[in-house]
């Protein structure tokens, strides 16, 4: 009788390092042997595509995969930037780069901003804490790690004087 003839299909495993996506064009898995998959690797808001690991090496993007076999690919995403959180438990404000900032503002890495902590009337700048510290105003911090800075005031100690003082005369 006729021989029957056997198709051959292969899986393509794809994974990431860091944030991003890896999409695939053309046709859908599992792929036909010397089918070209065509690899596509989309990194998220602040972060930037790298390179590929496993069976495609390289940086180009797209980069197509020829088919001939199980195929793993990893796309690996890098940081372009780190966010900056301030937090002031009452008492003032903080001004970075001159601006009142939004939780979370992705700043380049490696960038350098200065935080201005501007004390409320009857309260005082004392000091940073958590990823920055000192008593440094305006302090000037580099990107290059997720910061999270709190400002911390303190009321301003009135100097009256409290109690007698009272001249004798003769």
């Amino acid at each position: 009788g006729p021989r029957s003839v056997q198709a051959v299909f292969f899986n393509l495993h794809t994974s990431v390092v860091g944030d991003g996506t890896v999409s695939v064009s053309s046709t859908t898995p599992p792929y036909g042997i010397n089918t070209v998959a065509v690899l596509t690797a989309n990194a998220s808001a602040n972060w930037a595509f790298d390179h590929w690991t496993g069976d495609v090496m390289g940086s180009q993007n797209p980069e197509s995969l020829l088919m001939s076999g199980p195929r793993s690919v990893q796309a690996v995403f890098v940081r372009t930037a780190y966010p900056l959180t301030v937090t002031t438990p009452g008492g003032g404000m903080v001004y970075v780069n001159g601006e009142a900032i939004p939780a979370e503002t992705f700043f380049p890495i490696g960038s350098v901003v200065t935080m201005s902590a501007v004390a409320s009337s009857g309260w005082s700048f004392k000091e940073w804490q958590g990823d920055a510290n000192g008593t440094n105003n305006p302090l000037n911090i580099t990107m290059n790690q997720t910061n999270n800075v709190q400002a911390v005031f303190e009321t301003v100690v009135g100097t009256t004087p409290v109690g007698g003082g009272q001249r004798c005369s003769k």
